[in-house]
């Protein structure tokens, strides 16, 4: 039988998930585009990005929060032209994964699901490394694919944290002006 003080400690390090989210804030950007509950601030950047076999260009801003543990919470939004609208909605997404697939050679796709969020289509995805494993979805909203992940260190991945994450993800309202 182990020690009291072994068994306390697991459930106080249970304990300690649930007042963890309670820290969480929500956040929601200057575009309003959306909300989601994150453990720190993100850290924001945009560029614009070539669309393949186009001249045209798509506005990429990335929402990065990182934990104490190293784990990030990515927010991307892919924001077509308004003269492109993705129209082929699995494409998009597969192809969004496919250009974040490129980033690293060692990178392999360990999933790739189609489901939805919400009603909008979306695609489960998780991408390993030696180093790093990264589990999200992509979804398509308008003209903007949004690409939720969490990364970790191998072998020290959360799942509660990536499910209370992606749960309190939430487009808002003024997303149906572009459909």
């Amino acid at each position: 039988e182990p020690p009291p003080q072994a068994f306390d400690s697991a459930h106080a390090g249970h304990q300690l998930t649930a007042e963890d989210f309670s820290a969480w804030k929500e956040f929601i950007p200057q575009s309003k585009l959306f909300r989601v509950e994150l453990p720190y601030p993100p850290q924001h950047a945009t560029d614009l990005i070539s669309m393949p076999n186009s001249d045209k260009k798509r506005r990429f801003d990335m929402y990065a929060s990182e934990k104490g543990n190293g784990a990030v919470f990515l927010i991307s939004v892919i924001t077509y032209p308004e003269e492109v609208h993705p129209s082929a909605v699995e494409d998009t997404l597969k192809q969004t994964i496919e250009e974040l697939m490129k980033h690293n050679p060692d990178n392999r796709l360990s999933k790739s699901e189609h489901t939805f969020f919400d009603q909008h289509p979306a695609l489960d995805f998780a991408i390993a490394n030696r180093e790093f494993l990264v589990e999200g979805k992509a979804l398509l909203i308008g003209r903007s694919v949004y690409m939720l992940s969490y990364a970790s260190r191998v072998g020290e991945f959360d799942a509660e944290d990536y499910r209370y994450f992606i749960d309190s993800f939430q487009p808002l309202p003024n997303q149906d002006d572009w459909v």
